[in-house]
């Protein structure tokens, strides 16, 4: 438009020019065609030019102009230049010279009508050289309007893809930002917070909406208020620095956390990006890790004091034995009128009992004589339950909870009566007056539990006996001397302070565990656990196996082995300790099955004096001679010297297992072999 006004300036007043759109609307009305056709331009812009001054005639012709003007495309005229008749405002015709040009401009067709109301050559030449002059400007403007619209069409483009990229990156963004299992928070410095994740929203219980209107004060507990000070935060700022505090949830539960932070700058301002990570768990799971240890040094306590529990029990017993021959030989010597026989009597009464205390000892070392057998404890509950009012007395009230379906336990009867007796003693001992003692029994799920593996003891399902009593409770310090033999708290003369450590010891033996809970005042509940017998299976019997051999490697690689049969096994270096280690299992009932004899061993004897010695202790014993050398005379007719058996060395598992069947050593079920022979030595 700008355009027609300039190139309008260099022509005569009587060079009328409309400029109209393809439906005829008039957008540019010149001084000129005010003057040719007496419309002034106010009253023209925005009518038709059709209306204005195309006669009736014309009309047909102006709306095919009208759509060749339409179908132009760039730059050019869309009627003939001629002489037509028009008309004015007046309706009087007014003879004008007119040439008609299109033009395309921004995506838009504007079409462009020149007049001259003085026809003739002269005019005709003018006017024609006014309107090339016109078209070339027009032209050249056309051209530059396209290349700046090409170029704004460019620049449009990369704005939309450099847009199109930055929304891609901040959804990127996002979405790790929200799918982040950490929380995280993006605050000012000051302590407000401007952004947060899903996983804050699910450790906090707030919505987005709601954590927007908060400050991390509001989410901190106000006695740790000060470790948000600007100072600490910005200390805390630094790669490796983990602030450990605590969060408040929107129900007011407070938790610990574990919080790492980093400073940014986010279009030139300060901002503190927050990971928070809930350590409620660890926290847990450091706890349960500490009781553990704390169980695991009082269970390897309790092996300290079983095995010197053991240790007194066999010397205490050589005692007993002479102490008992001396009086079988003076009895022997005394007339029965002879008033010492009294004296002796009472005297043999006392070894007698001094023997009921050996068995205790032995019972807290692990080794009793009883073999495992199929045990339902409520049943054997049941039955003690009688004799269990009874020792409670009137003034203790007895119950008993069992979950239906009881599960068995692979265990000795008689040691089993024995614990449940001895805990509902204690538990009696602890009630001074009237009070309660529960006796609860169910089974529960160790499998995916620390407990067992902490210490030593296979997971798996369990029979969960508990005892809770209403009595006195004990101190820490009572509870870490609880099962010590002859350690009591009872003021009383019948105790020896052997009830507890023979529980512990029955316990132990039978692959179970103790946990006990007490509190001065409060009571104590102590919870046996006994491993499930498993439906279709039979109480394994442990296979005991001697070892004697000079050589240290040797004994490790045959004791592991034998464990791997599923035998309890024990090794000496000579065969004097041999002779001796299985005399004391005899006495304590727990009678080794086999024993391997190493052919020589150097300075001591040989294993077939070792066996000649074993044989005056257990005329029974089944040996198995072991050797590298295998041209010697024994290996060959090992059978004529009292062996049932012999190996070569080195041998491998399967050929030790092989061995101990031929002999009549029967396991509970196969096991792998192992890829290192045992060997070496003789």
């Amino acid at each position: 438009m700008d355009r027609a006004i300039e190139i309008e300036n260099g022509l005569t007043p009587r060079i009328a020019i409309q400029g109209y759109r393809t439906d005829g609307t008039v957008f540019f009305w010149n001084r000129g065609s005010e003057v040719v056709y007496g419309y002034p331009a106010a009253e023209a812009v925005g009518k038709n030019l059709g209306d204005l001054i195309i006669p009736d005639p014309l009309r047909p012709l102006f709306r095919q102009a009208l759509r060749r003007g339409r179908a132009i495309r760039e730059f050019g005229e869309f009627l003939p230049a001629g002489e037509v008749v028009l008309k004015n405002r007046s309706g009087e015709p007014v003879t004008v010279y007119s040439t008609h040009i299109a033009a395309r401009i921004g995506g838009e067709t504007f079409l462009f009508c020149i007049d001259l109301d003085r026809p003739g050559r002269a005019f005709e030449d003018s006017f024609r050289r006014s309107r090339e002059r016109l078209k070339s400007r027009v032209a050249e403007r056309t051209r530059k309007l396209k290349d700046a619209n090409a170029d704004l069409r460019g620049e449009i483009e990369a704005r939309k893809e450099f847009e199109r990229k930055l929304q891609e990156s901040e959804e990127r963004f996002r979405s790790i930002f929200d799918n982040a299992q950490d929380a995280i928070f993006i605050e000012t410095p000051e302590g407000k917070i401007i952004d947060a994740n899903r996983a804050v929203c699910r450790m906090l219980g707030y919505t987005r909406s709601e954590l927007l209107s908060l400050t991390v004060a509001d989410i901190v507990p106000a006695d740790l208020h000060s470790t948000l000070s600007p100072v600490i935060r910005r200390q805390s700022a630094r790669p490796g620095v983990l602030l450990e505090t605590e969060n408040l949830r929107k129900d007011g539960t407070r938790f610990p956390v574990e919080v790492s932070n980093t400073i940014i700058e986010v279009d030139g301002e300060e901002r503190v990006v927050a990971i928070v990570r809930d350590i409620s768990a660890r926290k847990r799971a450091e706890t349960e890790r500490r009781a553990m240890e704390e169980q695991l040094r009082q269970a390897q306590k309790m092996e300290m004091a079983a095995a010197l529990a053991g240790g007194m029990a066999h010397d205490f017993g050589n005692l007993l034995n002479a102490i008992r021959g001396y009086v079988e030989v003076i009895k022997e010597q005394l007339r029965p009128e002879d008033p010492l026989r009294r004296e002796i009597g009472e005297l043999d009464r006392s070894v007698h009992q001094a023997a009921g205390l050996v068995r205790k000892l032995f019972a807290i070392g692990r080794r009793g004589p009883d073999r495992p057998e199929a045990v339902k404890l409520n049943l054997v509950i049941e039955e003690l339950a009688p004799m269990l009012e009874r020792v409670c007395g009137p003034r203790i009230r007895l119950t008993l909870d069992f979950e239906p379906g009881t599960a068995a336990v692979a265990a000795p009867q008689g040691e089993m009566e024995q614990v449940i007796v001895n805990l509902v003693l204690n538990a009696r001992e602890a009630i001074d007056g009237a009070g309660e003692i529960s006796i609860v029994l169910k089974t529960v799920d160790l499998d995916r539990s620390p407990v067992p593996r902490m210490i030593g003891k296979k997971p798996g399902r369990y029979l969960a006996l508990t005892v809770i009593d209403t009595g006195c409770g004990m101190t820490e310090a009572e509870k870490a001397r609880l099962f010590e033999p002859f350690f009591t708290t009872k003021n009383t003369e019948n105790n020896s302070g052997l009830g507890m450590p023979v529980v512990y010891g029955t316990v132990e033996r039978n692959g179970g565990f103790i946990q006990v809970e007490s509190s001065p005042g409060e009571g104590s509940v102590f919870t046996i656990y006994i491993p499930v017998l498993q439906a279709g299976d039979v109480p394994a019997v442990r296979r005991r196996i001697l070892v004697m051999d000079d050589e240290e490697s040797f004994r490790k690689i045959v004791v592991q082995f034998l464990t791997v049969l599923g035998c309890e096994a024990a090794a000496v270096p000579d065969g004097r300790l041999a002779a001796e280690l299985y005399q004391l299992e005899m006495e304590a009932g727990r009678p080794f099955d086999a024993v391997l004899l190493d052919l020589i061993v150097p300075g001591d004897r040989s294993g077939a004096d070792t066996l000649y010695r074993l044989k005056e202790i257990d005329p029974g014993v089944k040996a198995i001679l072991c050797s590298g050398y295998t041209a010697d005379p024994l290996m060959t007719d090992f059978q004529e010297h009292g062996f049932a058996g012999v190996l070569s060395k080195p041998f491998q598992l399967a050929e030790l297992r092989r061995t101990l069947e031929e002999i009549g050593i029967s396991f509970p079920q196969a096991s792998g072999s192992s890829p290192e022979p045992a060997g070496g030595g003789s």
